[in-house]
C-alpha cells in the first residue's frame, strides 16, 4: 500500500511539475508577447508621429508650390515689358523711386527699346487730363514739377528721325503751378544731344500749342553747305499766357510776365517782360502790360496770375 501512495505521488508530482513548467513556458511567452506588443504599441506610435510630421511638412512643401506657381504664372507681354522699363529707368514719383504702372497715376509712359536709362520725375497733378510720355532713344530726361493742372490729356514726344537718329540725353522740363487749360498741347524733344525745352512756372496755356524742340531735316547754304536750321533750346520763364495754336521752335526764348497771341509763331529770344507779343514770326504789340486768370478784380490783389 505505501510502495502504491509513493507511486501514485511521485507520479502527480511528475504530472504538476510539467504542468508548472508548461506554465512558466506560457507565461515567458505571454511576457514576450506582451513586450513585442509594448514595442509594436511604441512603434506604431512613433510611426504615427512620423506620418504627422509627414503630413505637415507635405502641406508646407504644397503651400510653397503654390505660392511659387502664382509668382510663376504665365506673365502677359506687357507686364514683362513694364516689368523691364520701371527697372531699367528711373521713374519717381512725388519723389519716390515706383515700379509699377499703378504707382504714377494718371501719366501714361511708353518707352521704346530696352537699357535705355531714361531718368522720369513725376509729380501728381489735378484735373482729369492724362500726360502721355513716348520715349524713343536714350538717357533722356522728363520732369514735371508740383500742382499743376492738366483738364485734358497732355503729350509729350520723344521721338527719332530719318536715318535711325534719336534723341539721347535731352531734356523737357515742366516747373510749377502751371495750367494747361486747353487741347492738344504737344511737346516734341530736341534730338540733339544737351538741348532741353524748359517751362517755369505759373504760366497759362490754351489750346493746340506745340512745343517743338527740334528740326526733323536740314537746311544748309548751297554755297558753303553749312547747316542753317541747328537745334537749340526752347525756354519760357513764369508768368506766360500762352493762347491757342501758338507754335514754339528752336530758339524761343521769354523771360517771363507775357501774353502770346493766338496763331503766333516763336523762334526768337524776349529779354523784356511786360510784353504782348503776336505774329507769324511773334514780335512785340505791346509793352507795360500783365494778366491774370480771372476777370473779376482779385488780379489787383494776387501775388500770381493763376
Amino acid at each position: 500500500m505505501g510502495k502504491l501512495n509513493d507511486y501514485f505521488n511521485d507520479k502527480v508530482t511528475r504530472v504538476l511539475n510539467q504542468k508548472l513548467l508548461d506554465i512558466n513556458n506560457q507565461i515567458e511567452t505571454i511576457n514576450k508577447n506582451i513586450s513585442k506588443l509594448q514595442k509594436n504599441k511604441q512603434d506604431l506610435k512613433t510611426q504615427k508621429n512620423f506620418e504627422n510630421a509627414i503630413s505637415t511638412d507635405i502641406k508646407a512643401i504644397s503651400d510653397e508650390i503654390n505660392r511659387l506657381k502664382n509668382l510663376i504664372n504665365p506673365i502677359s507681354t506687357e507686364e514683362t515689358e513694364d516689368i523691364s522699363m520701371f527697372y531699367e529707368n528711373e521713374i519717381y514719383m512725388n519723389d519716390e523711386r515706383v515700379f509699377s504702372r499703378k504707382d504714377i497715376g494718371n501719366f501714361v509712359i511708353n518707352i521704346d527699346g530696352s537699357n535705355a536709362n531714361h531718368k522720369i520725375y513725376l509729380h501728381s497733378t489735378k484735373g482729369t487730363g492724362k500726360i502721355f510720355i513716348n520715349f524713343s532713344g536714350i538717357k533722356n530726361i522728363f520732369r514735371i514739377g508740383k500742382n499743376n493742372t492738366v483738364r485734358n490729356d497732355l503729350l509729350i514726344e520723344y521721338w527719332g528721325c530719318h536715318p535711325n537718329i534719336y534723341p539721347e540725353n535731352v531734356a523737357i522740363e515742366v516747373g510749377n503751378n502751371n495750367y494747361f487749360n486747353g487741347e492738344k498741347i504737344k511737346f516734341i524733344s530736341p534730338i540733339e544731344n544737351g538741348k532741353f525745352i524748359k517751362i517755369g512756372d505759373y504760366n497759362l496755356f490754351a489750346g493746340y500749342i506745340t512745343f517743338r524742340g527740334r528740326n526733323d531735316h536740314i537746311i544748309y547754304n548751297i554755297d558753303t553747305k553749312e547747316r542753317v536750321n541747328l537745334d537749340d533750346n526752347i525756354i519760357l520763364g513764369n508768368n506766360i499766357w500762352i493762347c491757342d495754336s501758338v507754335i514754339m521752335l528752336p530758339k524761343t526764348n521769354i523771360k517771363g510776365n507775357v501774353v502770346i497771341g493766338e496763331h503766333s509763331l516763336v523762334n526768337k529770344t524776349f529779354n523784356k517782360k511786360n510784353i504782348l507779343i503776336a505774329g507769324i514770326p511773334a514780335e512785340i504789340k505791346k509793352e507795360n502790360i500783365m494778366w491774370h486768370i480771372n476777370l473779376d478784380d482779385t488780379y489787383k490783389e494776387s501775388k500770381y496770375p493763376i
